[in-house]
């Protein structure tokens, strides 16, 4: 710092002390900085910057837990039917490696009518663990399979090419997706097949 002498025009420096520092140090952190008489910091600064500490540690385990919760673990079907086919179809397209798929590509809803829950699952929302796509994927579209279900267990009744595939939410629901070149598609189910 530079002073202005008032008596004599002249400039001192003036330099901080030690404790002065670290108060200028520990302030650009948020931190409380009360020197001591020996420059020392006090213990409630210490518990301060430790608290600062723990939170940014917090923050940063949320961020990991979130980052691989959405994009590594894979998406979990609601019946026991649908989590193996699933499973079955993840290591199909990815050569029995592991692999992960969006929860998106996973559609449970009543397709038919009858008041269970069928069965959607698009190959367009796998991704193996070595890196690369679905095996059932093209330039364009993927394969996407719909199975019905029929007592306790789902039975494979279409399988098709496409991609953003989706089910309208009427009673009778359309299924929505693109095929090659973008054109939209779209059938339901007319009381024996997919039309």
């Amino acid at each position: 710092m530079w002073l202005l002498g008032a008596k004599r025009r002249t400039i001192t420096q003036i330099k901080p002390t030690p404790g002065e520092k670290a108060y200028g140090f520990l302030a650009l952190r948020r931190l409380s900085a009360a020197p001591l008489c020996d420059g020392r910091l006090t213990i409630y600064s210490l518990l301060k910057k430790e608290e600062y500490q723990k939170e940014a540690n917090m923050r940063y385990l949320i961020i990991l837990f979130v980052f691989f919760f959405c994009h590594i673990s894979p998406a979990i079907a609601e019946s026991k039917a649908a989590a193996y086919l699933v499973k079955k179809e993840i290591a199909e397209a990815c050569d029995g490696e592991d692999g992960s798929i969006k929860k998106s590509a996973i559609i449970e809803h009543d397709l038919t009518g009858d008041g269970k829950n069928d069965l959607i699952i698009s190959h367009e929302g796998i991704a193996c663990a070595s890196g690369g796509r679905s095996g059932f994927c093209g330039a364009q579209v993927c394969s996407f399979k719909i199975y019905v279900r029929e007592g306790e267990l789902l039975k494979l009744k279409e399988e098709m090419l496409g991609s953003d595939v989706r089910v309208s939410s009427e009673a009778n629901p359309t299924i929505h997706w693109h095929a090659h070149g973008g054109s939209a598609q779209k059938f339901r189910w007319n009381g024996k097949d997919f039309r």
